[in-house]
């Protein structure tokens, strides 16, 4: 008979895709490997019954006697079912027994799935730590309250998936949610001190259920991917008296704990008196620390969608009659069964769609008013209809009444659109604010002047209102919509020459005025560059041969000076003039206005420096507002009898945490030493050239890839970027690592474009205070598109060297691909080393550069992607002049990333231009010329200078036996040997290691030989 063997699978590694009832169909009775090759078709029953059974289901069977001729049997241990246990009939029978039997215990089938997917009670990864971690994710994120962890059912449920999990207490969950709450609001402070621009601010008052008093502070900013955040800042305890003083006293208090009070461009607050006094302190304060733009004149807007509510609300009291009549139909149509029925008999005969609806509004809400006529008047006909077959309805209005509700739906509908447009937060809504505003207010002039008597007094009314305000609109949301290329100033022209008139040229004019002066507190002073003397007179030598006739020289030269004439005329232009003289958009486009700007960063740095600050004006305080929305209560009934810094951890957490994605984020611990991060649970990811996939990383189901590029990024078709590798950024130390005892701060290279840096400065000592450190620059790998020079990899590995070499390290935080692609890193970087060098000269610099760094000792290095930029700015040092007359003694490229067209070394033939190096360079530089031959990736394509031009004394170049781009390393110090270069250049191999490992693993022998290699390198 033939064989009943299984052919031995590897299910965890071959089938990952099967589900739990497949799995266990297939697990039961896997000979031994060596065994499933043996070609035998005699096999007994004696051979069966000797073979190692390890499904799970045998926990819950045992084998029955046999003879020699019959099929293996087997019985349950709970009932006494038996099955046929031959080897060819799996053990799918036996588990699908499992979930009928009468005599089972819940417990058994619980064993059988936990130890089906390796989640046995006894898993010994159960980490106590993480748990508790997720448990305070979970209550968080859902609105628990705290009592949920003491749930008796809940308890269960813990102990019968682990017997380890721990029972904590409520308090014990509050003191680790506040834990996380003081972890998270360390790493908001790193986020808003790094942000490339200014921060704008919502405020509000509530009072909970408690009746304590809470203040709401939110901040408003686009971070530098172009993208509009907001974030709870604050929600605190506000006790009485909460006049003018106390908000301002408790408003700035909170600014300077945030270390934001001199990057505040702009507050939204609605028109409470008290609010008008607290923002006039708050800008007398802010004015006399130089720290507003335009000196304050844009600091206070009025909250646009409390202003419309208040002018409808006005507007409302005249129609009294009308509106009454229909909210009594609706109450009278919902008050029973029978008239409900009735009226969907109208409907019917009507022949009206009976899926709308009718809405009850609250009277309270003028928007729920208008939703209501206008569901209403849908079913004008029905009501109509009723009133004739139903003689106790007596509230349905007239014919005339009903047209009445009609012009004012339309009018309602003005105010409704404009509401929905400046109550958003995912979108800026600074540019949308004129073109609505416009709407409204020509909107109430023409039914001022409307023939009929009854709209005309209602706009009459709701005009004083709506003026009073319109008087005292901030400019800088008129700004706003020049910003906008759809618009432009020629639709500010033309928005007053429709509200006024001839006399618009002066409204015209005053926004045109502002307009520039807030641009000119934007411009930078930076000086184009300019020819030299000796390369002009060169020039005018060589022209002056060509003609032998003086006249004729002359004569050509008289054009010369026109022509400089006219471009000087136009080189005299500044952004925001190109800006304007550029064609409109289509106003019909639809356009990203973010995206926009992003797009144009690089054209207009200024101008959209100004932008970014603008297209960040809330120009509601419905974030604020949101966070006690009546849809979603923050503070119920029992989190209101929390104590209010307890509500303030919860509030804030949760915004930080979940506003935006609503999924389970864990974040990343900011305040951890060297040795902390190490140890800490999330584990660095792998560098980009390994050949490993990313694990869970999943594509959202919502949107179309544009651009994959595996391991490392994934492009979307809006433009959003998803980054599938890289570790989390961190913020500085710099009151010294306890560990490593180095200290680390970040500043501000370039605000246009956006460069930054982390600094590192050794121990010091009695000893050693007055010493000057070597300086090394040092520029991060990750393909130019992912890692940061804040990151949680980059401070661990950066801050361990420093402790072990002692040199002050400046690590450059350029831009990466594909929102900013290849040059700009490169751009990057070189300022970043002109700026370092600028340091040497003394005045106003940075202190820890003045009073511990050698500037005759100057290293560039870096690893990766960051070798490859240290080449290339030892290129352009040998070619053009650092300030103050620096030299870099030295250049360290460890595992540089270089290419060519042509394999070499260990390099496949096949798969070269498909390789992992390859597919990046092409991504992360797209209008490159030459692909992977150009200069900047292969130091001998074509065109590529004489590396014989490098500028430096000393190179270092670090290669590891095991990466993918060892031989390049070896590649490029042959091509350096054989240029003539006039240095010295080491190479360091190290065998068995691979790519970037010295990063990943710190504390390894090959790392520390890796760092005495380099000090010996540095200390030459």
């Amino acid at each position: 008979m033939e064989s009943d063997e299984l052919i031995p699978i590897d299910i965890e590694h071959e089938r990952e895709d099967l589900d739990l009832e497949d799995e266990l169909d297939e697990v039961a009775e896997l000979p031994p490997p060596k065994k499933a090759k043996t070609k035998c078709k005699n096999k007994t029953n004696n051979e069966d019954k000797k073979r190692r059974r390890t499904s799970t289901v045998w926990r819950f069977f045992q084998m029955l006697p046999t003879k020699d001729e019959e099929k293996p049997t087997c019985q349950c241990k709970k009932c006494g079912k038996e099955y046929i246990a031959a080897g060819s009939y799996g053990t799918g029978n036996l588990k699908r027994h499992l979930k009928v039997c009468p005599r089972k215990d819940t417990t058994d089938v619980g064993q059988l799935i936990l130890g089906q997917n390796a989640m046995s009670v006894s898993s010994p990864k159960f980490d106590p730590a993480k748990f508790r971690e997720l448990l305070c994710d979970a209550i968080i994120m859902h609105e628990l309250p705290f009592r949920f962890v003491e749930y008796v059912g809940i308890r269960a449920v813990f102990a019968y998936l682990c017997a380890e999990v721990p029972n904590i207490s409520r308090n014990t969950a509050k003191n680790d949610m506040v834990k996380m709450y003081k972890r998270e609001k360390e790493r908001m402070k790193f986020v808003l001190t790094s942000i490339p621009g200014r921060v704008c601010l919502t405020s509000d008052l509530w009072t909970s259920l408690a009746t304590d008093g809470y203040m709401c502070v939110t901040a408003h900013f686009i971070d530098a991917n172009w993208v509009l955040q907001k974030r709870v800042l604050n929600f605190c305890f506000m006790p009485p008296p909460r006049n003018g003083v106390s908000l301002f006293e408790k408003v700035y208090k909170l600014l300077s704990m945030w270390g934001i009070e001199n990057k505040i461009f702009c507050v939204t607050l609605d028109n409470a008196s008290s609010n008008d006094i607290y923002v006039d302190m708050l800008r007398t304060q802010l004015k006399n620390k130089k720290a507003l733009v335009c000196n304050g004149e844009f600091f206070h807007l009025h909250c646009c969608a409390h202003i419309l509510n208040l002018v409808v609300q006005d507007g409302l009291k005249e129609i009294d009659v009308v509106v009454q009549k229909i909210r009594e139909s609706i109450k009278y149509v919902r008050g029973s069964q029978g008239r409900k029925k009735s009226f969907y008999e109208s409907v019917k005969q009507m022949d009206l769609d009976g899926k709308k609806g009718l809405r009850q509004d609250v009277p309270t809400r003028w928007n729920s008013t208008f939703l209501m006529l206008q569901s209403a008047l849908s079913y004008r006909r029905a009501f109509q209809h009723l009133e004739l077959i139903d003689y106790n309805f007596k509230h349905c209005p007239t014919g005339g009444e009903w047209e009445k509700a009609e012009k004012i739906k339309k009018f309602l509908a003005v105010f409704y659109d404009a509401t929905l447009v400046f109550s958003g937060t995912k979108y800026p809504t600074a540019n949308l604010y004129f073109p609505q505003v416009f709407i409204v207010y020509f909107t109430l002039k023409k039914e001022s002047d409307s023939e009929d008597e009854y709209m005309r007094k209602m706009a009459d009314q709701m005009l004083v209102k709506f003026e009073k305000y319109w008087i005292e609109f901030s400019i800088v949301l008129a700004i706003a919509v020049v910003l906008d290329p759809r618009y432009k100033l020629p639709f500010i022209d033309w928005c007053y020459q429709k509200l006024y008139g001839y006399a618009s040229s002066l409204q015209y004019l005053k926004v045109r005025e502002k307009l520039f002066a807030l641009f000119g507190e934007y411009v930078s002073n930076v000086s184009a560059p300019s020819i030299s003397s000796e390369m002009a007179s060169q020039a005018t030598q060589e022209t002056e041969e060509q003609y032998a006739n003086e006249g004729s020289f002359f004569m050509m030269q008289e054009f010369d000076s026109f022509h400089s004439m006219d471009m000087g005329r136009q080189a005299q232009k500044t952004q925001l003039e190109l800006y304007l003289d550029e064609p409109r958009v289509d106003r019909n486009a639809k356009l990203d206005i973010l995206a926009f700007w992003k797009g144009n960063e690089f054209r207009y740095p200024e101008l959209a420096a100004m932008a970014r600050d603008v297209l960040s004006i809330p120009v509601s305080t419905v974030a604020s507002k949101s966070t006690f929305s009546v849809g979603r209560r923050v503070i119920d009934q029992f989190r209101s009898a929390l104590k209010p810094d307890v509500v303030e951890a919860l509030v804030c957490s949760r915004d930080w945490l979940y506003a935006d994605i609503g999924l389970l984020c864990l974040p990343f611990p900011p305040l951890l030493t060297i040795k902390a991060l190490q140890a800490s649970n999330i584990s660095f990811h792998s560098s980009i050239f390994s050949l490993s996939q990313p694990k869970a990383a999943m594509t959202s189901a919502t949107k179309e890839v544009a651009i994959e590029l595996l391991p490392l990024i994934r492009v979307y078709k809006d433009g959003s970027v998803e980054r599938l590798k890289g570790t989390p950024i961190v913020p500085p130390s710099p009151d010294q690592d306890p560990e490593t005892g180095v200290s680390s701060k970040d500043i501000s290279i370039s605000v246009n474009p956006s460069i930054s840096a982390r600094l590192y400065l050794p121990k010091l000592t009695s000893h050693n205070q007055n010493q000057k450190f070597p300086i090394l620059v040092y520029f991060h790998g990750g393909g130019f598109c992912i890692e940061s020079a804040f990151s949680s990899l980059y401070h661990c590995y950066l801050g361990n060297l420093v402790s072990q070499i002692n040199v002050v390290v400046v690590s450059i935080e350029y831009r990466l691909a594909p929102e900013h692609p290849l040059p700009a890193a490169y751009e990057d970087c070189w300022a970043a080393l002109q700026w370092v060098a600028s340091q040497s000269a003394g005045n106003d610099k940075d202190p820890w550069l003045i009073n511990s760094g050698d500037f005759e000792r100057i290293f560039i290095g870096g690893d990766s992607a960051g070798g490859n930029i240290v080449h290339n700015i030892a290129m352009r040092a040998g070619v053009e002049s650092l300030p103050c007359g620096v030299k870099v003694l030295g250049a360290y490229l460890v595992h540089p990333y270089f290419l060519s067209s042509k394999p070499i070394g260990s390099e496949s033939k096949e798969v070269h231009e498909k390789s992992l190096p390859s597919l990046v360079w092409n991504f992360v530089y797209p209008s490159v010329t030459g692909g992977v031959d150009n200069p900047m990736i292969n130091p001998e394509g074509p065109g590529a200078p004489s590396l014989a031009g490098l500028g430096c004394d000393r190179l270092l170049v670090c290669v590891a036996g095991k990466d993918l781009i060892r031989d390049r390393g070896v590649w490029y110090v042959d091509m350096v040997r054989k240029s003539g270069w006039k240095g010295e250049i080491e190479l360091f191999e190290v065998e068995g290691e691979d790519h970037v490992f010295h990063i990943f693993n710190i504390e390894t022998e090959n790392a520390k030989d890796m760092a005495k290699r380099l000090a010996s390198f540095i200390f030459k």
